[in-house]
This record gives C-alpha cells, structure tokens and sequence, in this order.
C-alpha cells in the first residue's frame, strides 16, 4: 500500500477536485485524511490512559519511524513517549512545556483529553493499522 504520508509535513489539498498541485489523487487525499484521524485516535489513546512500560514499549516499536501526517502530531508522539514514567497524573502539563519548547505552544489539548479514547487493545490495533499504512 503507498504510504498515507510521502512527505515530512503536512500536505495541502487544494487544486482542482480531482488532484492537486503536487499530483495526489482524490484516493491519495482519502488515505490522508484517514491517517490523520487515526494519528489523533492514537494520541487520545496515549493521553488519555498515559503509557505504562508495555504501552510505551508497543507505541515505539510501531511508530517510532513513522512518517507522521501532521507535523504536530509527531511532536506530542515524540513528548508523550518520551514522559518521565509514572508521569500518568501530571502528563497533560509535561505535554504542553515539552510542545511548547518544541516550537508547537498552541495545541488543542481538550481534543487529546477530553474525547473519548480506545481500549487498550483497540489502541494497539490503530498503531498497528498507522505502521502499516507507510
């Protein structure tokens, strides 16, 4: 499968309704727009219920190289996975200073903590389902 994501950043979809500018077809925009919703799944997910060791280990092992559509959503990847342990009660306000040092102050963080997130097994199905669209 052709990878949801080509670039490092994100792209922008404009242009006539069956392309754009850089050549992506109405099925290339599809694929996007599902791996940004499953990006963000992923991410209420790891917020929301913070990552013991095996979560932790899971979310690296899937997508540590992945090519994250929006760039924002690689950054709060890369700072939730990088939380002290034991960080659960206190991880929203580690989240916003290690965005925030990152160039990234103005993140919706009620989107990521206050919708309702996935069990933990249908967590691991969104990275696994994320891993295999690159």
């Amino acid at each position: 499968m052709k990878a949801a994501c080509s670039n490092s950043g994100a792209t922008t979809w404009r242009g006539t309704p069956n392309a754009n500018p850089e050549g992506h077809s109405l099925a290339d925009r599809s694929n996007h727009l599902r791996a940004v919703e499953i990006e963000r799944r992923v991410l209420q997910t790891l917020c929301q219920q913070g990552l013991d060791d095996s979560r932790r280990e899971t979310a690296l092992r899937l997508l540590s190289n992945y090519r994250w559509c929006e760039p924002t959503h690689g950054v709060i990847f890369d700072c939730v996975t990088r939380a002290p342990r034991g960080a659960n009660a206190t991880l929203r306000d580690y989240l916003v200073r290690c965005t925030t040092r990152k160039g990234f102050p103005d993140i919706n963080w009620e989107q990521l903590f206050e919708a309702a997130s996935s069990s933990n097994s249908a967590a691991e199905n969104l990275m696994k389902e994320l891993h295999d669209l690159e």
